[in-house]
């Protein structure tokens, strides 16, 4: 809730107790004069006064209260959510190299003839090797961190998540602690999975497509985060899920 619709919140609370009060404070009037009560004497009638006007001021200091309460768990969140971001930021993954091949090309020889007939069987050019640099610069480990490569025609933006590698296997482990390079990603199931995507892209049979990278992963208080190709973070609620649309 922003401070503008808060303090509206407040002030209708406000406005609401001292209605309340009014009416009530109207209705044993009221209702003294119909059963003929003895109006009181002054006396009686100015500490009726300040009595309401305790319960006015009673009711203001409570919602007072009630915002500065609100504020202070909002100034907490916040320092908690700087704190966790202040990790976030320090892991990172960049591309190392990539290597592409076509796939295969048959030349064949006709008698007579000067040059060969060329045929290419079918389908996009894809990454034979994918290598990357992987860094948490921050002292504590985080985990599960996976490496989402993107591919499109355009930017960042408008790139499609294609594949995911998780870096948890025996030889780098869950926990990911410093600087690793040159890590491998281009597994089978990475490329099979890359390939289906590039298949739906006009021209990646003639050259490569562009590709960009991002990740996830849980930081050590146990908050997932993803890191998109255009930079931005984002926190998420739980293990992430494929198929993420890009954020600027």
């Amino acid at each position: 809730m922003s401070d503008e619709r808060s303090d509206r919140a407040d002030a209708r609370l406000f406005v609401w107790l001292m209605l309340v009060g009014m009416v009530v404070f109207a209705v044993a009037v009221a209702v003294g004069g119909v059963l003929g009560s003895d109006p009181g004497s002054l006396a009686d009638w100015v500490a009726a006064v300040s009595t309401f006007a305790a319960l006015l001021a009673a009711s203001y200091a409570a919602v007072q209260t009630r915002r500065t309460f609100r504020l202070e768990q909002e100034r907490d969140a916040e320092r908690v959510d700087q704190t966790r971001r202040a990790q976030a930021v320090q892991v990172a993954v960049w591309t190392g190299e990539m290597d592409w091949i076509s796939t295969k090309v048959t030349h064949v020889w006709s008698p007579g003839s000067t040059e060969p007939d060329t045929t290419r069987d079918p389908g996009p050019i894809r990454p034979e090797s994918i290598r990357v640099n992987i860094q948490n610069a921050s002292p504590v480990p985080v985990y599960h961190l996976r490496v989402e490569v993107y591919v499109g025609e355009g930017g960042p933006s408008t790139a499609t998540h294609a594949a995911t590698f998780a870096v948890q296997g025996r030889e780098h482990g869950i926990a990911v602690v410093g600087r690793m390079d040159r890590i491998e990603i281009a597994t089978p199931e990475l490329v099979s999975d890359l390939i289906g995507v590039l298949e739906t892209i006009p021209g990646a049979d003639n050259s490569p497509a562009n590709t960009y990278f991002g990740w996830s992963f849980q930081d050590n208080a146990g908050k997932w985060w993803r890191r998109f190709p255009t930079g931005a973070l984002v926190t998420l609620d739980g293990p992430p899920t494929s198929g993420p649309t890009p954020k600027n």
